[in-house]
């Protein structure tokens, strides 16, 4: 059974003992004061703080500098940092699990924008238009004759998925940033997200490209996804493969189990590492 893996079960159990602190407290002293705190300020005192992610964690996971450079990845672990605490990203289980999901989106490549490049043959296996139109999937996919026409895709793919409602909407709201933003939706959303948490005048609805072009905003991007959708809620169940698949069915609950177990293998991947061991001492 895959649950019981020594990796997933060495933090699992490390999960468990984190959570653990009345065995830590002294006895109290005979001679000395006790004081009362109200239970909610006793519990906000507990709140999980920031952390500390650094360039050489994300090069284990993004290790070809030829495809994304040291600043770039510096980039990353600065937007992350700054917004653990504000996007629910404040606790070692959590991180693991949003960055495993990350690289299933990015790859190791980390591509930020989505990629279409697909041959007739894995069309219908993504996507349900083109197992109701076969006759289009030569027309479209990759062959040896001609390149993928991927805006035809994607205008077919998700011409009316996601709030998509206008011609074109499909290829002008493809997948971009760290969590691959889908549709006409999810950019208004960030839209709205961005202005209440950080600020932003910016309305990536009218400018999508932003979130491939800024990195800043392809961070941004993907934290939205995380804390809007409440991910971390099913993050906070552990390491275990239930635990992994809840998360992703917030993504893409349509996803083979196979796709799903994919997703888990690379929050074992990183657990096996320890990448993040010491983001939040």
């Amino acid at each position: 059974v895959r649950d019981e893996s020594p990796v997933v079960k060495m933090a699992n159990g490390g999960f468990l003992d984190a959570t653990r602190w009345m065995d830590k407290v002294p006895p109290f002293a005979s001679q000395r004061s006790v004081w009362h705190f109200h239970p909610l300020e006793f519990l906000e005192m507990l709140k999980p703080g920031g952390g500390k992610i650094t360039l050489p964690m994300l090069r284990k996971i993004w290790t070809n500098s030829r495809k994304v450079s040291d600043e770039v990845l510096q980039q990353v672990a600065d937007e992350l940092n700054d917004n653990l605490e504000r996007c629910h990203l404040n606790t070692e289980v959590r991180l693991y699990h949003f960055m495993a999901q990350v690289y299933q989106e990015t790859g190791g490549n980390f591509s930020i924008t989505e990629n279409l490049n697909y041959a007739p043959t894995a069309l219908p296996v993504y996507f349900s238009y083109y197992r109701r139109h076969p006759e289009e999937q030569e027309l479209d996919g990759r062959t040896a004759s001609h390149p993928a026409n991927q805006e035809n895709i994607a205008n077919k793919a998700y011409g009316t998925r996601n709030g998509n409602h206008r011609p074109g909407d499909g290829w002008r709201y493809i997948g971009r940033g760290m969590k691959q933003l889908t549709g006409r939706d999810n950019y208004r959303k960030f839209t709205e997200y961005s202005s209440l948490t950080w600020g932003e005048t910016i309305n990536f609805e009218e400018q999508p490209d932003l979130v491939s072009d800024n990195i800043k905003y392809a961070v941004r991007s993907a934290l939205f996804f995380w804390d809007d959708k409440n991910m971390y809620v099913q993050a906070d169940k552990g390491y275990s493969l239930e635990a992994s698949v809840a998360v992703t069915n917030i993504i893409n609950s349509g996803l083979s189990m196979d796709d799903k177990k994919v997703r888990y293998d690379n929050l074992e991947d990183l657990l096996h590492k320890e990448i993040f061991q010491d983001v939040f001492d």
